[in-house]
């Protein structure tokens, strides 16, 4: 006999919410209540003013209802399930309504899985809604992520659905925002979605998504053995798989994930988990191959580098790798040497070098710093040499500890060695051009012409004669010789 589902709520209330609660707590209890109209009941009391604590119970009743079966989600649906779960999303989140507002969000996104019910969102305004909900508390706006992740995608039809008005609804910059801790799985899930039209994926870069989306590359664990690190692995897998469609769909990105892959430890191995990552490196083996031949081709040792560590981040092959690094090593001996001849023409050879220019293997100032994982910097040529040692020898050359095959480039050194290099040669140029000018004004000086108009006194040598004349006494009288 089904329930009078509106005296019930009228005299029953908060009571009656708990008790179909605890029972649809129980698989083998929810078809019961179903039979016996308990979801009208439930939807009913979503309507009524009962408070917060009642319409939490209602709404994760519902939710347990809504899960897995796709028969009882349209029974929602039929109920009108809709309209009082969108009246409560609407509702300012507080302290005591926070967890029925994320409960409410999981049972939209649990009713977008089925076609009927992503139709009857979207035609509810449910987007919009949704978008909304992105700035609200970490667990409202992860429920509400995952609703969009469903209502970008119809899983019946396999196709993607209402990216157009998801992206015209400004999902992208508060999705990225939230590709970090607990949000960050289901952002990437909605991401993923999205990224597959291209106007989305040049969104999704303008909004800063790349460099987050690489960093998820790297929270998986190669075994999932609990729930939590099988979402981490299933968190990886949509960063990956946003990332090769981000790169197919919007080519102006593909030089920001190479570089943010290269700015990064080296995404983990490939297995059958990683199946997005492998397509993602597929897709850009080849980009990075073209671009590292094409720099090697020129002079810019610094773009060289660049380009090989890009190449290397997608694993190109080490035969295309190697003729790059030969190149590298060349121009760097040659400016090198140019360094040194150019500082010995200025005199700049007795000018002391701060020690932590200077590589702890190499002891000469360090043109390609990177940082260890014992936390020391080195030359990488000198340290990748040690990296290069048999496991047992692989130690570092200061602690003595075993060393990680990951290094980093620090770039604040390089930084301030080619600041200091640069103030050292500028000083030693104005030096040696003040004292060219010195020298010039001192010539000038020496050559300097005679003004206009200026009285002339010439100095004559005298003759002897005149010179003894010239001694004699004041007023005395040359003796003539008489003849």
């Amino acid at each position: 006999m089904e329930v009078d589902a509106e005296r019930l709520i009228a005299t029953e209330g908060l009571g009656l919410a708990r008790k179909l609660f605890e029972l649809c707590k129980d698989d083998s209890q929810r078809g019961g209540v179903i039979s016996a109209g308990g979801h009208h009941v439930l939807v009913g009391l979503l309507h009524a003013r009962l408070g917060d604590q009642a319409h939490e119970y209602a709404v994760e009743a519902l939710l347990h209802i809504s899960s897995k079966s796709a028969e009882r989600k349209l029974l929602l649906l039929q109920a009108g399930v809709v309209e009082p779960i969108f009246a409560l999303l609407r509702t300012v989140p507080t302290a005591s309504n926070r967890g029925t507002a994320e409960s409410a969000a999981t049972l939209v996104c649990n009713l977008a899985t089925i076609n009927t019910g992503a139709e009857a969102m979207q035609k509810a305004g449910a987007i919009a809604l949704l978008v909304s909900l992105l700035a609200a508390a970490p667990a409202i706006a992860a429920a509400a992520s995952a609703a969009l992740c469903n209502l970008s995608w119809d899983s019946e039809a396999e196709r993607s659905v209402n990216r157009a008005e998801i992206l015209e609804a400004g999902a992208i910059p508060p999705l990225v925002a939230l590709l970090h801790g607990e949000t960050a799985g289901r952002a990437a899930g909605a991401i993923q979605n999205l990224a597959n039209d291209p106007a989305c994926a040049a969104a999704i870069r303008l909004a800063g998504g790349v460099v987050p989306l690489v960093a998820l590359l790297h929270t998986a664990q190669v075994t999932p053995v609990r729930r939590e690190t099988e979402a981490l692995t299933q968190t990886a897998k949509r960063a990956a798989g946003a990332l090769c469609y981000i790169a197919g769909r919007d080519q102006r990105s593909r030089p920001t994930i190479l570089a943010a892959l290269a700015a990064r430890p080296p995404p983990p191995p490939l297995h059958d988990d990683r199946r997005n990552l492998a397509q993602l490196l597929d897709f850009l083996q080849p980009i990075a191959t073209e671009r590292l031949r094409a720099v090697e081709a020129g002079d810019d040792a610094a773009a060289l580098q660049e380009a090989i560590d890009q190449a290397a981040a997608v694993r190109v092959a080490d035969a295309v790798l190697q003729p790059a690094h030969t190149k590298l090593a060349a121009m760097r001996e040659a400016a090198e040497a140019a360094r040194r001849e150019r500082r010995a023409s200025l005199g700049l050879d007795e000018l002391k070098t701060p020690d932590e220019f200077v590589c702890p293997i190499t002891f000469e100032v360090m043109q390609d710093p990177v940082v260890a994982s014992d936390g020391h910097t080195y030359e990488r040529s000198a340290i990748e040499e040690v990296l290069a040692l048999p496991e047992e020898r692989r130690k570092s050359p200061l602690t003595r500890e075993p060393l990680q095959a990951t290094l980093f480039p620090n770039r604040a050194l390089k930084n301030r060695i080619a600041a200091h290099e640069q103030e050292a040669e500028a000083l030693a140029e104005k030096a040696a051009q003040k004292a060219v000018e010195v020298e010039r004004s001192s010539v000038a000086s020496r050559k300097r012409p005679i003004p206009a108009g200026a009285e002339v006194i010439k100095l004559e040598e005298e003759s002897d004669e005149g010179a003894s004349s010239s001694s004699a006494p004041a007023g005395g009288h040359k003796r003539g010789r008489r003849e």
